[in-house]
């Protein structure tokens, strides 16, 4: 996924969980959906690990099974 903000093209700087826009001052959020049902996925991050989980399919998924998007906070 490219991290450009999507108002103004600028580079986004990590902050943690989030991501800001130095231009503009957005920021942002990863936010995943089910390639299968198309449901918002939740991450789940432990032990440097990170998974994603579909509450719709109620399974764990492959990183190649999350469409990723950048969504403003």
């Amino acid at each position: 996924m490219e991290k450009r903000c999507p108002a103004d093209q600028s580079e986004l700087v990590s902050q943690g969980k989030a991501w800001a826009c130095p231009t503009c001052g957005a920021h942002y959020r990863v936010q995943g959906h089910c390639m299968d049902c198309g449901a918002e996925m939740e991450r789940l991050q432990a032990c440097g690990a990170s998974n994603w989980f579909c509450p719709q399919c109620n399974e764990l998924k492959s990183r190649t099974r999350v469409r990723t998007s950048l969504a403003r906070d």
